[in-house]
């Protein structure tokens, strides 16, 4: 069996490091910081220049914003447009990344999903001045119980690895 892991943002040749904030998205990062880390930190497969970019295109392998885009982007065929776009030069590294913002901040954050779990502003209970993305449609939910499905079954994967 193969299993795949999210790259750090700086690439899949550096990890991931507590110690380093600015090395991955957590669960309890805002929009704002997933958009300040994607675009300062996310490690690009584009080239130096506009004009290179749009001559020779940009490669997918190395590009972190597009490797989260296959984990978190449930369109196949539209990721597939994206990766021609980007790897031809039509797309550029800076509209990569905004995309995968786009893509990244309707995943809901972990207070949204124990809100919507246990019923009641978990939000409210924090003391914090950041305010929630709460998103009160069925879809929202039904994402946020998706999730938690999902984090659930892996959470049973690790315990049977454990014993």
């Amino acid at each position: 069996m193969h299993s795949v892991c999210f790259p750090a943002l700086q690439g899949a040749q550096t990890k991931m490091s507590a110690s380093n904030p600015n090395s991955s998205l957590f669960l309890t990062d805002t929009p704002k910081q997933i958009k300040t880390k994607i675009n300062k930190h996310a490690f690009s497969g584009g080239k130096d220049t506009v004009e290179e970019h749009r001559k020779y295109g940009g490669n997918c392998d190395v590009d972190v914003s597009y490797m989260y885009l296959t984990f978190f982007l449930e369109d196949d065929e539209k990721l597939e447009q994206i990766k021609q776009a980007y790897t031809s030069g039509a797309l550029l590294t800076g509209e990569l990344k905004k995309l995968l913002i786009e893509t990244l901040v309707c995943v809901p954050q972990t207070s949204e999903i124990v809100s919507i779990f246990w019923g009641y502003p978990f939000w409210n209970n924090l003391n914090t001045s950041v305010p929630p993305r709460m998103d009160d449609t069925p879809a929202f939910r039904l994402r946020c119980l998706n999730c938690i499905y999902h984090l659930s079954l892996t959470h049973q994967r690790l315990l049977k690895h454990l014993h």
